[in-house]
């Protein structure tokens, strides 16, 4: 737990450096899906068992086929954030 904390922590370290003290980076991939956090929240808790956000595949549990299953969820959710963003939704509370 420590050292998964811990490199979060780096790896923000590292973005907040580079974009608001560098100026190098705008922040293109996390800008759009954040700007609705809680529908992708709230999208995420009531479709997850819906199917193309996820699957089972028996018993191939395996490490990396629920990579695979976590990587499409947030791809999906992505691209949702980016719809959401490019037809000007935004949900603040």
């Amino acid at each position: 737990m420590f050292t998964t904390s811990a490199g979060a922590y780096f790896l923000l370290s590292i973005i907040y450096v580079l974009q608001d003290h560098l100026r190098l980076w705008n922040g293109v991939p996390f800008k759009a899906p954040g700007m609705n956090p809680t529908i992708l929240y709230v999208g995420h808790t009531v479709a997850y068992n819906v199917f193309p956000f996820h699957w089972r595949l028996g018993a191939a549990n395996t490490h990396f086929v629920l990579t695979l299953e976590d990587l499409w969820g947030v791809s999906l959710w992505a691209v949702i954030g980016y719809i959401l963003y490019y037809n000007q939704f935004f949900l603040s509370i």
